[in-house]
């Protein structure tokens, strides 16, 4: 009989460790994800007066500000790329990404890397 108690209590225990760490797990994926996320505001890291804004929302929509304009635009998070189709545009401009931190890395249409921080 007292094997038995043992045993069991040796079960329940592992199935809560295990509902634990799952639960646990799934917080942290959640977190990871929010991190990385396009969606927000990103400002050009420059050495000049000129502010460059990409704004991208969570419906696929967003703006890019400069020179004092604003163009929306609507976009696609391909996870390494973004395509984005400026309003008025039928052409789809992708461009390669990554997000280190609080930075956006954009490689622009010569291949240099523009770096962005979050807003």
């Amino acid at each position: 009989m007292k094997l038995m108690k043992k045993i069991t209590s040796v079960i329940s225990l592992v199935a809560i460790l295990m509902v634990v760490l799952t639960f646990s797990g799934c917080g942290n994926e959640k977190q990871k994800e929010e991190k990385y996320t396009l969606v927000g505001s990103w400002k050009l890291e420059a050495d000049t007066d000129l502010v460059y804004i990409y704004t991208f929302n969570d419906d696929g929509t967003g703006s890019y500000s400069y020179y004092g304009s604003e163009l929306s635009f609507s976009y696609k998070d391909r996870g390494d790329k973004v395509s984005i189709t400026f309003q008025g545009n039928t052409v789809e401009s992708e461009f390669e990404y990554r997000i280190e931190g609080d930075s956006l890395i954009i490689k622009d249409g010569f291949g240099n890397d523009l770096t962005y921080k979050r807003q």
